[in-house]
């Protein structure tokens, strides 16, 4: 497992089985992650089978992002990975933000919350592989 989110570092630091590397960077605290150009780089050099991601905004053919740190390395690991995943809840589609991360239609897969607009994942599905997830009550 490969991760910038100090959160996933600390879960899944003392698990068995599992090889855990991680990114470095400049420290955000807005995002309790490591971003810039060091963990920019330290993805560049390496592969992997798959990515999760998440964003601030979609909207039906575009993945967005208001920091353009953030959107700097999520390119990268989109980049890395032979599949590539975008985990969102609905209440970040139909928005843009300011810089593009990359095309809807370049996932292999998005998954959202039974929130989302029936027509815009309509939409969605015409670019790329959709599952929407129950959310639990």
């Amino acid at each position: 497992m490969v991760t910038n989110a100090r959160r996933v570092l600390d879960v899944f630091a003392g698990c068995e089985g599992i090889r855990l590397i991680a990114l470095g960077g400049e420290y955000s605290r807005t995002h309790d992650s490591f971003l810039g150009m060091p963990c920019v780089e330290a993805v560049e050099a390496l592969s992997v089978d798959l990515v999760a991601v998440s964003t601030s905004a979609v909207d039906a053919r575009t993945a967005y992002h208001q920091e353009q740190d953030v959107v700097l390395v999520k390119r990268a690991m989109l980049t890395s990975a032979a599949t590539k995943v975008m985990l969102m809840d609905h209440t970040k589609l139909a928005r843009t933000a300011l810089h593009r991360v990359g095309p809807v239609g370049d996932l292999d897969h998005l998954v959202v919350d039974d929130g989302a607009d029936a027509d815009l994942l309509g939409k969605l599905r015409e670019r790329t592989r959709v599952t929407v997830a129950e959310v639990a009550p």
